[in-house]
């Protein structure tokens, strides 16, 4: 299908069935779908909505659960959570970062997570952190990194991992390619894994 007739396509599409998403989304993630968690946890759900949605109930759930639901999706395993939580806990840039206190050590931690993810190897400091971790502060970072890995992740390495790389969620108009309107299949993760020295 060319890109013009995909993105007529995509406008045509109710904006119910969009609202009937964002329920089934929160529903999904509620109930402990690890990826849902994910998805809920980065309120791309609420990119471009009508004026006025951070005064709905809904949001008001949306903000005291995300952070939770964000950690839960590290724990159950989703490499995109690395990423997201590294940037979370290191800058307010974006309606759920802003959800997560500043914590370097957090930060860091989810930084070498993601790359022991991507690498099977820890690396060097988090490049968004403005101040430098002093030595217990690095051991400690590098020693969560490890234990998250090894525990929620079975030490795996996931190749295609970005750390840019953010969900599409239907309505969000502009997190992906018109041509690609009909979102990605089903998953647990972007992630394709294989185990550490494959």
């Amino acid at each position: 299908m060319a890109v013009a007739e995909s993105a007529s396509a995509c406008r045509r599409v109710e904006p119910a069935l969009h609202e009937d998403a964002v329920s089934l989304l929160s529903q999904a993630a509620r109930a402990g779908v690890p990826y849902a968690m994910y998805l809920y946890g980065t309120g791309e759900h609420y990119r471009y909505r009508d004026i006025g949605f951070a005064a709905t109930p809904e949001f008001d759930q949306w903000r005291r659960s995300a952070p939770g639901m964000m950690l839960a999706a590290r724990d159950a395993g989703i490499p995109e959570a690395a990423a997201f939580l590294a940037r979370a806990y290191s800058q307010d840039v974006g309606l759920a970062y802003a959800l997560f206190p500043d914590d370097q050590v957090q930060a860091n931690a989810h930084w070498q997570l993601q790359s022991l993810l991507g690498s099977g190897a820890t690396s060097g400091h988090f490049p968004f952190m403005f101040d430098r971790l002093d030595a217990a502060q690095e051991r400690e970072s590098i020693e969560r990194a490890r234990r998250w890995h090894k525990e929620a992740f079975a030490s795996g390495v996931f190749h295609n991992l970005s750390s840019s790389d953010m969900p599409y969620f239907p309505g969000t108009h502009g997190s992906m390619a018109s041509s690609d309107c009909q979102g990605p299949a089903p998953r647990t993760s972007v992630g394709t894994l294989r185990q550490a020295g494959d």
